[in-house]
């Protein structure tokens, strides 16, 4: 199912290299307008944003993180206006990555109550090696740091948003906390 994004809005894109894996690896969310509308601006700030955060010494050295894609919205029909920002920073973190189909698993929060008012996104498990693993998938000590950037990375998105299924008549709700779950996830696809 393809999704629709409401006029006004964008969807982003990050997206990162493992070593030795030929995919890049990508999680979208859905952002307002700012920075004029310009989608390269926007790409640029949600970049630079990320690697604030989660630059170099947040990354394993087996990832890299290849930079931003904004696709906005500004008409209600017709082709999104598409921006980028290259990247290329390799992580300076050593230690044994989890294999490419483990995730970092991010709930998205809003004020609204039930399913509808929830999202997730999974990430690249780039913020930890694998020996902060327990066997049975608890993450260690990264957990904490994780969690702070991961909410201080959404007060610099200048507004990230939930989008629903047109079908739901909700407007886009903005996501108000990002919790890192202390379990690790998998994303069955990402594993050949």
């Amino acid at each position: 199912m393809a999704l629709d994004v409401p006029e006004g809005f964008a969807q982003a894109s990050l997206s990162w290299m493992l070593t030795g894996d030929p995919e890049p690896m990508i999680v979208t969310f859905g952002v307002g307008t700012f920075a004029d509308g310009d989608p390269s601006a926007m790409a640029e700030l949600l970049a630079d944003g990320w690697e604030s955060e989660f630059g170099a010494p947040g990354t394993l050295d087996e990832y890299t993180f290849t930079g931003c894609r904004v696709s906005l919205q500004d008409t209600p029909s017709g082709p999104p206006v598409i921006g980028e920002a290259s990247r290329s920073t390799v992580g300076t973190v050593t230690g044994t990555t989890l294999p490419q189909n483990c995730a970092l698993l991010v709930r998205k929060n809003t004020g609204l109550g039930g399913r509808s008012g929830r999202g997730r996104m999974y990430f690249p498990p780039f913020a930890f090696p694998e020996a902060d693993v327990s066997p049975t998938g608890f993450i260690g000590a990264p957990l904490t740091g994780i969690q702070t950037a991961m909410s201080a990375w959404l007060v610099s998105v200048s507004g990230m948003y939930l989008f629903h299924d047109e079908a739901l008549s909700i407007a886009p709700t903005v996501v108000t906390s990002l919790t890192v779950d202390n379990r690790i996830a998998t994303q069955r696809r990402r594993l050949r």
